[in-house]
């Protein structure tokens, strides 16, 4: 495990939300893969990765952002992106994946190193030569410019086809290091209220929300504090949940809803069209249960909050005069159908004048380890929501168009039904000119 075998690595990669970091000692190369855990479970299915370098501007400059894809059985593979600038870390990455051979370690977004191999890219002269030939932008233009790089990348390789696909590079698995059947014991501190103190993990699981609830909300309690962060406490006299997790800030209270599916290697070959349907009913079930939030917390008085971990446990909380915010979170965020998520959830935050979010499990991550404070998460969730509200309206714009586009259609093909076929015999019998 890269946490036991090269503590010093581990620190390293535990910084980043997620990407790729490459380390070379006097007797190793060593390849870090940060993704999520349907990414990783995808890999290791396939055997290997893909690795892309899609080519972008930078500043008006020629750079590369790479793109490492771990097939999942369908045409829509699983992406890391690493944006590519002249500096040693791209000549470190570089490389490694030269090197005859690698040591290949694999994590999710909590740091947990599930799965290890010795890898190798096959094809390492052609690699080799392609590598020489690369020109990339300045290592001081990163921060300002990695996220339109990122953006680049993702429309190239959507526009992408049989070509892309023969000039990309095999990362092949030869050897596993360490079981793949890992599960882990997960310890949680004693004074939180967001699930057990100790709890099992493993790579794949049945029941999503046992493992994405509990994690989310400890990501949580990073920034806000562990007594701050209450996972499943609002409940109707039925026992139905509203809320899966709510946090108690100084500027603002969040509702988060978190909607995912089981993560097993069946549901890692589902095919795209299988993965829309289910994220965008997701949102809609999340949407139905954000309204019924937004009754039981928008009155004048307090509202009562409970703990399923403890049973005894009730609390009042004040929501009148004070922020709040309305997250929804799904596993994943498909960027085509952005505009069909705001089409569910932007009505109800009209009718309730409430700020209502949709954020993908993985971003919800990087917003986390990027932001220092609670009013760095607040102004960058009410920017998600402008954005979907943008979405919205373009997609109102273009199916507007379409509706028009019908009309004159139907409108053409009544004008030639009234008209009626040509005469047939009357044309027959015309001379030729």
């Amino acid at each position: 495990m890269l946490h036991l075998k090269h503590p010093e690595i581990y620190a390293q990669v535990s910084r980043i939300p997620s990407g790729l970091l490459a380390f070379q000692t006097s007797d190793a190369s060593i390849l870090a893969i940060k993704a999520s855990a349907r990414a990783l479970l995808a890999g290791k299915g396939s055997g290997g990765l893909k690795l892309y370098f899609a080519p972008v501007l930078c500043g008006g400059l020629s750079t590369y952002c790479l793109l490492t894809a771990f097939p999942d059985g369908t045409n829509s593979p699983l992406l890391v992106w690493t944006p590519l600038y002249g500096n040693p870390e791209t000549t470190t990455l570089l490389a490694v994946l030269r090197a005859p051979c690698i040591e290949l370690f694999l994590l999710d977004e909590k740091n947990r190193p599930w799965l290890s191999y010795i890898a190798v890219v096959p094809d390492r002269a052609k690699l080799a030569r392609f590598s020489q030939k690369l020109q990339f932008a300045p290592g001081d233009m990163a921060r300002a410019t990695s996220h339109d790089v990122i953006d680049q990348a993702s429309a190239w390789f959507s526009r992408g086809g049989e070509r892309e696909d023969r000039r990309a590079f095999t990362l092949s698995f030869i050897e596993a290091v360490m079981r793949e059947d890992l599960v882990m014991l997960h310890a949680g501190t004693r004074d939180s209220f967001y699930g057990e103190e100790v709890r099992h993990a493993d790579l794949g699981y049945a029941n999503p929300g046992d493992r994405q609830e509990p994690d989310l909300a400890e990501e949580l309690a990073r920034m806000f504090g562990g007594g701050k962060v209450f996972l499943n406490p609002l409940k109707l006299p039925n026992m139905e949940e509203l809320c899966d997790t709510l946090v108690i800030g100084a500027i603002a209270n969040f509702y988060f809803q978190f909607k995912s599916s089981p993560n097993t290697e069946a549901t890692a070959k589902r095919g795209t069209g299988r993965l829309r349907t289910t994220i965008v009913h997701h949102v809609a079930k999340a949407v139905e249960q954000t309204g019924k939030c937004i009754d039981y917390v928008g009155g004048p008085g307090p509202f009562t909050i409970s703990l399923k971990a403890d049973r005894k446990f009730r609390a009042s909380v004040h929501q009148h005069g004070k922020n709040a915010i309305f997250v929804i979170v799904t596993h994943e965020a498909i960027r085509d159908d952005l505009a069909k998520y705001a089409s569910e959830i932007l009505p109800l935050a009209e009718r309730a004048t409430r700020v209502i979010c949709h954020v993908a499990e993985t971003d919800i991550y990087k917003y986390l380890h990027f932001c220092a404070t609670e009013e760095e998460f607040f102004k960058l969730l009410v920017a998600d929501f402008r954005y979907m509200r943008v979405q919205r309206a373009v997609y109102d714009q273009r199916l507007s168009a379409l509706l028009r586009l019908e009309a004159e259609r139907e409108e053409v093909e009544r004008m030639d039904t009234r008209s009626g076929p040509p005469d047939v015999a009357a044309a027959q019998s015309e001379p030729d000119a």
